[in-house]
This record gives structure tokens, sequence and C-alpha cells, in this order.
């Protein structure tokens, strides 16, 4: 008789952090569908997508969205391999290498993620958002090509496929602005002689720890300061503040 009351082992009740956490998510992912343009059968993927490890960690959470930044990647490869392919027949590999290149940059994915106010709605620690980090181009990216392999396990391939180009709109257009900006360092590099020391990139501050640092750099012509920039790394930095001297310069 005894043994017809005993009970089941009872899952833990969801920590206070855990429910929070949870009703956070679900608000934000609702806001954060229309932006993407696609409404998610398992939400949990989206979520997932959006959990930068800091915040992961800072929660004490299992998962992050490390994994599905990974796949994200390979998916959006092939995706855009794919595009390139039958947009452009009459080009050679070289080309189309380049373009692949140019256009799974993190710079321009970071744009992408921008455009659609990821900034909004992706989960970071209290460290990383008290120094920007929702804003970091990194994170950005990691999480555009984290919600990429989120939108595949969630649908398939051709719907993925569908999504990434809507984002990219017309390619041919797309890509003519991406290489442009894809050497601005180079690109301003040309309009000077090669013995040239007119040019000249500074660290102006750096800001964070060795982990997480981000560089502040200018970029100066002939001692007068034409851009500035930042970044997670030096070279980061420099793009943004040779880009930023350019369109200053309207080349």
């Amino acid at each position: 008789m005894k043994r017809l009351f005993q009970s089941k082992s009872i899952p833990a009740a969801p920590s206070v952090e855990e429910t929070a956490h949870r009703t956070l998510q679900q608000r934000k992912l609702e806001r954060f569908q229309k932006r993407i343009g696609y409404v998610f059968k398992n939400p949990r993927l989206a979520e997932e997508a959006l959990l930068h490890p800091s915040y992961a960690k800072q929660m004490g959470l299992e998962n992050n969205n490390q994994r599905l930044e990974f796949l994200g990647d390979a998916v959006l490869s092939a995706v855009l391999a794919e595009a390139l392919f039958k947009t452009y027949p009459d080009e050679r590999e070289g080309f189309l290498a380049r373009a692949k290149s140019a256009l799974g940059k993190g710079t321009f994915l970071a744009e992408i993620a921008t455009k659609r106010k990821f900034k909004d709605f992706v989960f970071v620690s209290k460290k990383e958002r008290e120094v920007d980090g929702h804003k970091r181009e990194s994170t950005l990216e990691d999480a555009l090509e984290s919600l990429i392999g989120a939108i595949f396990l969630d649908s398939d391939y051709e719907a993925t496929r569908a999504v990434v180009l809507e984002w990219l709109g017309k390619l041919d257009k797309t890509l003519k602005s991406v290489l442009q900006e894809d050497n601005p360092k180079g690109r301003l590099q040309e309009l000077f002689p090669p013995s040239s020391n007119d040019l000249e990139y500074v660290i102006d501050k750096t800001k964070g720890d060795a982990h997480e640092r981000i560089y502040y750099m200018s970029v100066s012509i002939n001692g007068k300061v034409m851009g500035t920039g930042k970044g997670p790394s030096k070279k980061k930095a420099e793009e943004e503040a040779a880009s930023n001297a350019l369109r200053k310069m309207k080349l």
C-alpha cells in the first residue's frame, strides 16, 4: 500500500532569475520577429540565437548562441555562394570568391543587424551593456549568424535562403556598394605614394578589459584628422576611421 502513494520526483521549480529571463524573452521575441520578417515555430531557437555568452553566464543558463552561430555561418556561406553563382553567370571564380567574402564580412553583417535594431533585442550581461557591448560589431555579427542557424533549424534551406536574400535586397546593387566599402584602408592608401608619411593612424584611447577591449583610432592626412573609428581590434578601428575619412572626402 505504501508503494501506491510514493510520489515521483518533481522537477525543481524555475528560479526567480529564470522566470524573469523567460518573461523578458517572450516580450522581446514578439517585436523581434516583426523586425526580421520571420515567425518561429519553435520560439526557443530564436531566444537562443539572441543569447550572448556573457548573458548566459550571468544568468546561469546552460546555452548561448555560439553553436547556432557556427551553423548559421555555414548556411550563410551556402546561400551567398548559390545567389552569386546564379546572379553572375559570366563571372570567374575569383570575382565570385571576392564578392562572397565581402558579403560575408563581419562589418556588413553587423550593418544588416543594425538596420533591424538587433541591439535592442540581443541579451548581453550588465557589464557588457555598460560598455555598449550590445552595439559591438562582433556581437551583432554573431547574433545575425546565430539567427540564420536558428531559422534553418526551425524551417529548411529554402525558407532560410528567402529570408537572407530579403535582408540583402537587390544583390547586384548591394554588392556594388559593399565592394566599394570592403577595403577602405587600401582605397585611402592608394591616394598617396607608397613612401609618403602624409597618412597616419593613431590610437586615441582604449576602453574595457583586455578580453573585451575597444580601440578608438583616428586617421590623419597631412596632420589633419580626417576620420575616426572604434572596434574590438586595431584593424577594425582603423578600417572604420579610413571609411569615415573617405566619406568625408566624398570618395
